[in-house]
């Protein structure tokens, strides 16, 4: 039981920022599309931590367009 604090402490602040991103943010949908955007963060760690994984073109093509759209969004708040 010594990893439950960690845990908790950790829940709390993930929970904590994402209801503070949601009060700044001038649409809420932004920072929905922010935290949709940890997909390049996942597909890229996966494919280095996991031997069989495996990057197509077709899921290379979708983690450009989600990153696209976060530019997109964060160039059009200036």
């Amino acid at each position: 039981m010594k990893v439950f604090p960690a845990w908790f402490v950790n829940a709390f602040f993930v929970n904590l920022f994402d209801v503070e991103a949601l009060r700044l943010a001038p649409n809420a949908g932004y920072a929905g599309a922010v935290k949709a955007g940890q997909i390049l963060i996942i597909t890229f760690a996966a494919y280095f931590l996991f031997q069989d994984q495996q990057l197509t073109w077709t899921g290379m093509l979708g983690v450009s367009l989600v990153f696209l759209g976060l530019l997109l969004l964060g160039f059009g708040t200036g």
